[in-house]
């Protein structure tokens, strides 16, 4: 269990990265520490398929063939589930966006609340390491008895429609002059989630210095 930590001025944070990445992991990590929200897509996702609704049967058969859900499906489970998020604790967003309109929708969202978020990308280098985290999900599936998880192949396709649809999203912030911090998903586990935690530190230092500014 991680010792609580409160800090003034925490922003929300898009939590981004492949499959497998780790993006899960880390972010119960930043909610034990620093008492942040979820705000997972994947979970409204699920939610509506268990409920049976009409968007949940939809966004079922793309996710059973391991494609992304369209975003005209995400814009409906968002206008369904994502008002309740907003309150005073900070927002993880894990699994959101995954595609360029996804980011619009979120930098709406985000604009119509009056809040700003950070962006920490846990990445993976290159094919090899993307086959790495391929069977790092396999090896958890078997693990927890998850068998949605369990074929390679269809992983492999979650890890294109990765490539081709959501990993522009951080040239496209980095063209807007979004700061992008990176960390690789390889590694010691603790180790990762501490560098995480810095960067935390650092944001709410951040957000503090311009509000002191400001009252200069």
């Amino acid at each position: 269990m991680e010792q609580k930590e409160t800090l003034p001025r925490l922003p929300d944070i898009v939590l981004f990265g492949a499959p497998g990445a780790g993006k899960g992991t880390q972010g119960e990590h930043l909610i034990e520490k620093f008492g942040y929200q979820k705000f997972e897509m994947g979970s409204m996702v699920r939610s509506a398929i268990k409920k049976e609704t009409k968007v949940g049967k939809e966004a079922e058969k793309y996710l059973s063939k391991g494609l992304l859900v369209p975003d005209p499906l995400v814009e409906q489970i968002l206008q369904e589930e994502a008002g309740d998020f907003f309150g005073e604790a900070p927002l993880l967003f894990d699994g959101f966006p995954r595609t360029e309109s996804q980011r619009e929708m979120l930098e709406n969202l985000m604009k119509s609340q009056g809040r700003n978020f950070e962006v920490i990308a846990l990445t993976a280098k290159d094919k090899e390491d993307e086959e790495g985290l391929v069977l790092r999900i396999v090896e958890r599936a078997k693990a927890s008895g998850r068998t949605d998880d369990q074929n390679p192949e269809t992983i492999r396709r979650r890890m294109e429609e990765f490539r081709e649809k959501t990993l522009v999203l951080l040239e496209n912030w980095k063209k807007d002059e979004k700061e992008i911090h990176e960390i690789s998903a390889f590694g010691d586990i603790l180790e990762i989630s501490e560098n995480i935690q810095e960067l935390v530190r650092s944001f709410s230092q951040k957000v503090e210095k311009v509000i002191e500014d400001g009252k200069e």
